[in-house]
């Protein structure tokens, strides 16, 4: 399925599912590490010796996000539990933060006691294997690590921070892992755990009759321990809130450029709005140093052990297109830089490489024989068209063709599902140019390490 609720900077990307699950993580390259791996970081409340994950189906819950922002605005409701759910989840624009604030609201006639749990299953690097999740006492965190991936959690209500936390081992022989403990309202205390483990942190208020109450929570992801505490100071320095109204104003502001380059006026309300909340999801899903990735979500593992998180410069090409007449040029503008790393040239077939320097990079790239040099050069000029279905457009496409490649070979690319033309990268500032190029074709890949 695909996710329901979906937040990003660049460099962190977040996906959420229905029931306000964290699903995926992507860090520090969209599309590539997944650390979350499809598992579910459960959510769950309780309130007056009852408990419910939100998960269960007596939730009633509506999805959406603020208008012309990557914020989430989620209300979610448990008439039996009497308890009414106002979430914003948002990524810092800069920082790899991510912010969640729960307000609280009591529908009964009593006052309750109510706690949050928050459940973390990381599968860092895309493995279970080695992780270690622990209590950190120096700040009152709880953060979870592997090699040069760093998970640090937080979050506060108005009686203080953490108020209970474990740690555990998963999915492994019977033991399912720290949400279970929390099921009856209170974690063990396990301050550190070490494989195939997981998390769960607390926090706690009183509400009066009809009263409702804020609680916060946060993730500050980070290459170093060091690194991860700096930015959870920087977010208790700043507060939540006010980080969350930032965010809001930022991609608020971040769509003007489509107002200005676009008009809009004759639109109906409806479709201006889908508009932009379309731009703004496409923002996710594009790599800050290129690549613009297919999809993000990883429920397709289950079908035949693959993903879709690969960049086809074909479908990239589409997707900057229509972002630079939109205006943003700057946002897609690494796109072609990315590409040209990506190229190689004098190769037959690479195959799922997992590259360690920017030189090795590489996906799968079918040629007919060796290209020669190629290079980029700026130009106003639009060069030639490509009918793609029934719409004819300037297709920045990174696949070039010799007339004069035999029609036996050209048949094998088409049957490889390439789409090729003689001349490529239109409607950009960028254009190719190739001297005996032959055949550049797909490239399926991963953003691997940019420069």
């Amino acid at each position: 399925m695909a996710r329901h609720l979906v937040i990003g900077n660049g460099k962190l990307l977040l996906n959420l599912d229905d029931r306000c699950y964290i699903r995926d993580i992507y860090y520090p390259y969209v599309g590539q590490l997944n650390h979350v791996g499809g598992q579910y970081c459960r959510f769950g409340v309780w309130a007056g010796g009852v408990f419910s994950w939100l998960g269960d189906p007596e939730w009633k819950i509506e999805l959406d996000y603020i208008e012309d922002s990557l914020v989430t605005n989620v209300v979610a409701r448990h008439e039996g539990l009497g308890i009414e759910l106002f979430i914003n989840d948002g990524i810092h624009q800069r920082e790899c933060i991510y912010i969640k604030r729960v307000v609280v609201r009591n529908l009964h006639e009593d006052t309750r006691e109510f706690k949050l749990f928050f459940h973390q299953d990381l599968m860092i690097e895309g493995s279970e294997v080695g992780d270690t999740a622990a209590y950190y006492p120096e700040n009152g965190t709880l953060f979870h690590y592997k090699r040069s991936n760093f998970f640090m959690f937080n979050g506060f209500s108005d009686e203080g921070g953490i108020t209970q936390y474990s740690t555990g081992i998963k999915r492994f022989q019977s033991a399912e892992g720290t949400w279970r403990d929390a099921e009856d309202g209170m974690l063990m205390g396990n301050t550190i755990s070490q494989g195939s483990v997981d998390s769960t942190i607390s926090f706690r208020t009183m509400l009066a009759p009809h009263g409702e109450k804020t609680m916060y929570y946060w993730m500050s992801v980070a290459p170093s321990l060091e690194e991860a505490k700096l930015l959870n100071a920087y977010v208790q320095d700043n507060h939540p809130e006010k980080l969350l109204s930032r965010i809001v104003i930022y991609w608020k502001n971040w769509l003007r450029r489509a107002e200005t380059e676009t008009d809009l006026s004759s639109l109906p309300k409806e479709v201006v709005r889908m508009f932009k909340q379309s731009l703004l999801l496409v923002r996710t899903q594009i790599d800050e140093r290129g690549a613009i990735v297919a999809a993000t979500d990883t429920d397709i593992l289950q079908y035949n052990r693959d993903h879709y998180s690969y960049m086809w410069p074909r479908d990239g090409a589409l997707i900057a297109d229509a972002m630079s007449m939109a205006g943003y040029q700057s946002v897609i503008s690494p796109f072609f830089h990315f590409c040209a790393d990506a190229l190689s040239r004098k190769v037959t077939c690479i195959t799922n490489i997992i590259p360690t320097a920017p030189s090795a990079r590489a996906g799968i790239l079918i040629s007919c024989r060796a290209a020669a040099d190629f290079r980029f050069r700026r130009t106003k000029r639009r060069l030639s068209c490509l009918r793609y279905g029934k719409i004819t457009t300037g297709i920045r496409l990174l696949s070039c063709l010799n007339r004069s490649t035999p029609s036996s070979s050209a048949k094998q690319l088409h049957s490889w599902g390439i789409i090729w033309n003689r001349l490529c990268l239109c409607r950009s500032p960028v254009t190719i140019y190739g001297r005996n190029v032959t055949a550049f074709g797909l490239i399926r890949r991963h953003p691997y390490t940019a420069d």
